[in-house]
């Protein structure tokens, strides 16, 4: 049987209108279609297996329709696909092993609609979708191993939805997320090994709910907390070995709520809580070493209820308590070695009940105890010695029970003792060297029982 070699067919005026060669085993080469006006309708040539090389469709412009070329295989190597007016539709470009190579689709004005390169193994590169408008819809760009390096979403406005990258291990380096008016919603950044860097979380107004900043090693730098109006709910900072530098907590209106603050050591410098007015509750501050320098407790209206001061050693220096109305109920001082230098309690009514001073050596200057009333009940002064200078007793009316004085030298001045009444019981008065100069004995009605005067000797004078 014969086998044509080649079939042409000519349009009237001489333009071709097919043109056709086969090979000798009778396979298409060449099949051609044309227009009327010469315009290429159809080009296809064939490999001599047969398999398609090139198949290409024309619109009648002579603008290609498809334009398709293969492998020898017979795989797609070029598919393209146009639009009417020329522009591209799609153009996918594939590997020798028929994995897609390039894939992408374009709008019908030219702006492209899906962009995808994939490695020759047929994992994606990049994957990019975008809008009728040109701007982006999804940016991804792929590790050669198929891992994403960038993930990026965006709304039909071109403002980002997903901002994200990654290291080619895999481990994310950013992770950002945003509100559809384009303020940020969550924003992350990563160490190479996968730790956070930074955790932004916002409020769709942008102000911040989160903000935490991480150490290298997984150890949080900085972790805060914010309420919606952007008033920070709790700001804490760290040290880099972790131990806790900042820990603040805030009432929802911006007021202090707990104030921390730590040495690098993790010893707290000071601790403070507040009330939600604002009033402070605990005000604690510490010495490096972690010994306490002041620790004070506040009522709920601001009246100071325990205000404690210490040396540096963390022995107490200054230690008051106060009733809820302010008025003080233990006021205490000390020397730096230890020892009280003064010992205040203090009836709920603010008046003293106990008035005690020291010397530095601990030896009492003054041992005052009052009445609820606010009369004394005994008023005790002390030389430094530690000899007793005054020893004073009352009654519960404030009349005077006893009323001692002392030479420094401990010997007796004046031994007073009266009735309940206030009336004298006895009127003792001494010489410095302890001879007696008055001693007088009353009755309880006042009247005297004795009255005895002496020489400086000690000689008795009268009676």
């Amino acid at each position: 049987m014969a086998v044509r070699a080649v079939l042409d067919v000519y349009e009237a005026n001489g333009n071709p209108a097919v043109i056709d060669f086969y090979e000798a085993t009778g396979n298409p080469a060449v099949l051609d279609v044309y227009e009327a006006n010469g315009n290429p309708a159809v080009l296809d040539f064939y490999e001599a297996t047969g398999n398609p090389a090139v198949t290409d469709v024309y619109e009648a412009t002579g603008n290609p329709a498809v334009l398709y070329v293969y492998e020898a295989t017979g795989n797609p190597a070029v598919i393209d696909v146009y639009e009417a007016n020329g522009n591209p539709a799609v153009l996918d470009v594939y590997e020798a092993t028929g994995n897609p190579a390039v894939i992408d689709v374009y709008e019908a004005n030219g702006n492209p609609a899906v962009i995808d390169v994939h490695e020759a193994t047929g994992k994606p590169a990049v994957l990019d979708v975008y809008e009728a408008n040109g701007n982006p819809a999804v940016l991804d760009v792929y590790e050669a191993a198929g891992n994403p390096a960038v993930i990026d979403v965006y709304e039909a406005n071109g403002n980002p939805v997903v901002i994200d990258v990654y290291e080619a291990n895999g481990n994310p380096v950013v992770i950002d997320v945003y509100e559809a008016t384009g303020n940020p919603a969550v924003i992350d950044v990563y160490e190479a090994n996968g730790n956070p860097a930074v955790i932004d979380v916002h409020e769709a107004t942008g102000k911040p709910a989160v903000l935490d900043v991480y150490e290298a090693n997984g150890n949080p730098a900085v972790l805060d907390v914010y309420e919606a109006n952007g008033n920070p709910a709790v700001l804490d900072v760290y040290e880099a070995n972790g131990n806790p530098a900042a820990l603040d907590v805030y009432e929802a209106n911006g007021n202090p709520a707990v104030i921390d603050v730590y040495e690098a050591t993790g010893n707290p410098a000071a601790l403070d809580v507040y009330e939600a007015n604002g009033n402070p509750a605990v005000i604690d501050v510490y010495e490096a070493t972690g010994n306490p320098a002041v620790l004070d407790v506040y009522e709920a209206n601001g009246n100071p209820a325990v205000i404690d001061v210490y040396e540096a050693t963390g022995k107490p220096a200054v230690l008051d308590v106060y009733e809820a109305n302010g008025n003080p109920a233990v006021i205490d001082v000390y020397e730096a070695n230890g020892n009280p230098a003064v010992i205040d309690v203090y009836e709920a009514t603010g008046n003293p009940a106990v008035i005690d001073v020291y010397e530095a050596t601990g030896s009492p200057v003054v041992l005052d105890v009052y009445q609820a009333s606010g009369n004394p009940a005994v008023i005790d002064v002390y030389e430094a010695t530690g000899n007793s200078a005054v020893i004073d007793v009352y009654e519960a009316t404030g009349n005077p029970a006893v009323l001692d004085v002392y030479e420094a030298t401990g010997n007796p001045a004046v031994i007073d003792v009266y009735e309940a009444t206030g009336n004298p019981a006895v009127i003792d008065v001494y010489e410095a060297t302890g001879n007696p100069a008055v001693i007088d004995v009353y009755q309880a009605t006042g009247n005297p029982a004795v009255l005895d005067v002496y020489e400086a000797t000690g000689c008795f004078l009268l009676d």
